[in-house]
């Protein structure tokens, strides 16, 4: 009883002092970046449809197993089947791993929304992992084991780190990365600074302490945010802020609920519809979209030559 107690007693300082960080980095980004930039139709916010997973945090695994992941995928799968233009985002293999082996049903439906493009397994690791304590081997067979799973079952690699939860980024990372499969990177975790809050825009290009550059993004707001208008204009303008333009008109915006799982309600999504064009984004798109879906495209059609670097650890 006195094991369990103290338990409880830790979960909740722990819960406390994440709610106390989260309010400090509320203020930490600038959300109406010094723009001169014009927003019309010719610029396009990706918002992308998630749910962050702690494997294990204030909770045993047995519990993610059991009640986070199914709770979590079944939301998902329902709001996808109502409509083919919505979209979903889940990373680390265990997941799919354990939804295979205990709802083998529910595991078929995900492979078919993975099939037609509206489900993104992104990450390619086994969970999403710390990267400052790991040594360097349990990051690479992170990889590869993450990897191999997602290559068996879904015939196809994740092309994206995706880490949106994780504090701190090691600087040989991206090496690891680009050597797993993954030219893509993505945070929510730089927001969480309280030196350095300021950047220059949220895309970038990360080096590692060998050269090796990944292409990433750290969204001006964390990976649970429901954007509103304000919001999607001013993510945009932070890659075109004056003196510091990068040319890009794509910007990444992530929505949901998370850690303990949990994703988009059926409103969240309608809303993303009708925000699209509107007078109220300046007639920018709004486009629901997967992880995957918004570097492919930015890379497809963007000149990205004026995308400052970031060098090592972040």
């Amino acid at each position: 009883m006195k094991r369990k107690n103290l338990k409880k007693a830790v979960s909740f300082m722990l819960a406390t002092l994440m709610a106390a960080s989260a309010m400090t980095q509320a203020l930490a980004v600038r959300e109406d970046p010094p723009s001169e930039a014009h927003i019309d139709s010719s610029w396009t916010m990706y918002l992308v449809p998630n749910a962050h997973i702690d494997t294990a945090w204030q909770w045993p695994y047995e519990d993610t197993a059991r009640d986070v992941i199914s709770d979590t995928f079944n939301r998902a799968i329902t709001n996808l089947k109502s409509n083919e233009n919505y979209k979903f985002t889940m990373s680390a293999s265990k997941h799919y791993e354990w939804t295979k082996e205990y709802y083998p049903e529910m595991y078929e439906d995900v492979k078919e929304l993975i099939a037609n493009g509206q489900w993104d397994n992104p990450g390619g690791q086994v969970v999403e992992p710390d990267l400052n304590l790991p040594s360097g081997e349990a990051l690479v067979r992170q990889s590869l084991e993450g990897q191999r799973f997602f290559e068996r079952e879904f015939n196809q690699m994740s092309t994206v780190g995706y880490v949106p939860d994780t504090f701190g980024f090691n600087g040989q990372f991206p090496q690891i990365l680009k050597k797993a499969g993954m030219d893509n990177f993505v945070t929510t975790k730089l927001n969480w600074q309280q030196q350095n809050t300021e950047r220059d825009s949220d895309i970038f290009k990360w080096k590692a302490i060998d050269g090796t550059e990944v292409l990433a993004y750290a969204p001006m707001k964390d990976y649970v945010n429901i954007y509103s208008d304000s919001q999607i204009v001013n993510a945009l303008k932070r890659n075109e802020q004056t003196g510091k333009e990068t040319g890009v008109k794509k910007a990444l915006g992530m929505m949901g609920n998370g850690d303990h799982g949990g994703g988009p309600d059926s409103g969240q999504y309608a809303r993303v519809l009708q925000q699209d064009g509107s007078d109220a984004v300046q007639g920018a798109n709004v486009e629901m979209a997967t992880i995957t879906e918004y570097f492919n495209s930015v890379r497809e059609t963007e000149d990205l030559s004026k995308v400052r670097t970031v060098e090592g650890e972040m």
